[in-house]
């Protein structure tokens, strides 16, 4: 339970600091509005939902305040988020001009679409591997994953976490995976530069799922098995990564553990991944 009520806090508490933010614009106090706003995205806590709203209140404060490009800048990432967003009547002309600038300089693959790549099913007491591409992201928004994850009948989430440059993959930890006959859930979202959650495949209240079963009897890895699983390279094949995480699960109180690929592990001229994996207590 622990995650889940961690979740729930930190929700009522970006709720509570939006709600600061618009009294501040309502009172016409911008520069503590964009402190407020620059402070959450930082953090890296918002939701997508949560972090629209955090754009969308950073461009009408900037440009109220004259600081035209900030605005152009909040603005185009609302509308990679949301392509739909329209301002309201009664707006000022700054936030129009600044809007419609926005909408000039946007990428025409501005919205992130996000392509997931799993397995048809899990093995039981196996790490099931993972993987998400970006089909789009013309503001090169996306870096990094988060992968959450619980067995079937469970109240709350584990997650994985991995830092990086698409195309990203990870694995569900074994001490994770249910028992055959059961099915494992799980949910992704792409995060961005902060670790603020850019979309999603799936959600809490509706995760995807695989159904369960026993391993064949020749499977080594027991990961559960996807037509790409041929494909070289891949995260998962790096001997770092598997060595991490048979020590997360070995470790019965083990609830975080940061793993960060350094040279001479990283591959020369490649992207080098910091895997952060969250256990309820």
């Amino acid at each position: 339970m622990a995650i889940a009520a961690l979740a729930f806090s930190a929700g009522a508490a970006r709720a509570d600091e939006i709600e600061d933010a618009e009294r501040r614009l309502a009172d016409l106090d911008y520069t503590d509005a964009i402190n407020i706003l620059e402070g959450m995205l930082r953090r890296g806590e918002a939701d997508a939902r949560d972090l629209a709203r955090i754009y969308e209140l950073l461009g009408k404060a900037a440009a109220s305040s004259g600081e035209d490009s900030q605005a152009v800048w909040a603005y185009t990432r609302l509308l990679a988020l949301d392509p739909e967003f329209e301002l309201g009547s009664g707006v000022s002309p700054r936030l129009r001009r600044a809007m419609s600038t926005a909408r000039r300089e946007l990428p025409e693959d501005a919205s992130v679409r996000l392509q997931l790549r799993a397995p048809r099913q899990a093995w039981a007491e196996r790490p099931t591997s993972i993987a998400l591409e970006v089909g789009a992201d013309g503001l090169g928004l996306v870096r990094g994953m988060r992968v959450y994850h619980r067995r079937e009948g469970a109240t709350s989430y584990s997650r994985v976490t991995v830092r990086g440059p698409p195309p990203l993959e990870t694995v569900i930890p074994a001490f994770s995976t249910p028992r055959a006959g059961r099915r494992l859930e799980y949910w992704v979202a792409a995060l961005d530069e902060y670790g603020n959650e850019l979309a999603s495949m799936g959600s809490r209240g509706r995760p995807l799922s695989l159904p369960v079963r026993n391993p064949p009897a020749d499977s080594s890895s027991g990961r559960g098995h996807s037509d790409d699983d041929d494909d070289d390279g891949g995260i998962t094949k790096r001997w770092w990564f598997w060595t991490g995480l048979v020590a997360v699960a070995a470790g019965a109180t083990v609830g975080l553990l940061l793993l960060t690929a350094e040279e001479p592990s990283c591959p020369e001229g490649g992207a080098c991944y910091s895997v952060q994996i969250e256990r309820p207590e």
